[in-house]
C-alpha cells in the first residue's frame, strides 16, 4: 500500500509542477518546441519504419565496433604495463 501511494503522490506531483511551470511565458514556449519536435520525429519513425530500424542498427554496430577497439587497446595498454613491470621487478 505504501509502494502505491509513493509513485501516485510522485505522479501528481510531477504533474502539478509541469501544471504550475506553464504560467511562465518561456517556460511554455520551450514545452511547445519541444513537442512540437518530438511530434515531428514521431512521424518520420512511423512514416518509414524500415529506415529507422537500419539507421538504429547501423548506430549499434558503429558502438559495438568502438567498444571492441577501446576494448583492444585497453588490453594492450594493460599488457604493456605488465611487461614494464616485470622488467623493472626482474632488475632488483
Amino acid at each position: 500500500m505504501g509502494k502505491r501511494k509513493l509513485i501516485i503522490g510522485t505522479i501528481a506531483g510531477a504533474l502539478l509542477g509541469a501544471i504550475a511551470m506553464q504560467f511562465d511565458k518561456d517556460t511554455r514556449e520551450y514545452t511547445k518546441d519541444g513537442l512540437n519536435k518530438l511530434k515531428e520525429n514521431s512521424a518520420d519513425i512511423l512514416s518509414n519504419p524500415t529506415e529507422t530500424v537500419q539507421s538504429i542498427r547501423t548506430a549499434f554496430d558503429k558502438l559495438n565496433a568502438n567498444l571492441e577497439t577501446g576494448t583492444e587497446n585497453t588490453l594492450n595498454a594493460l599488457e604493456q604495463v605488465e611487461t614494464t613491470l616485470n622488467k623493472l621487478s626482474n632488475k632488483k
